[in-house]
């Protein structure tokens, strides 16, 4: 699994891995069926934005892990 720089700020609305204690945020508007898509609502669209995916095979898993900044809410990420 990557090392992860940050720490979860909140749960997206269809998570099927919610974090106990944080709270929940509508993500309706972010492609989370697809890591490559996520990351591209972030990356390089502007200042105090980014996204990142990785291929988890690498790290000995499976799947993908994706993260992006929300648009809206750059405190979100």
């Amino acid at each position: 699994m990557p090392k992860l720089y940050g720490k979860p700020v909140a749960n997206g609305l269809r998570t099927d891995h919610p974090t106990p204690g944080l709270p929940f945020v509508d993500d309706s508007h972010i492609p989370v069926e697809d890591g490559e898509a996520i990351e591209a609502v972030g990356r390089n669209k502007g200042d105090g934005m980014w996204g990142r995916e990785d291929d988890c095979s690498t790290y000995g898993g499976t799947g993908w892990i994706a993260f992006t900044t929300d648009p809206s809410r750059h405190d979100l990420g």
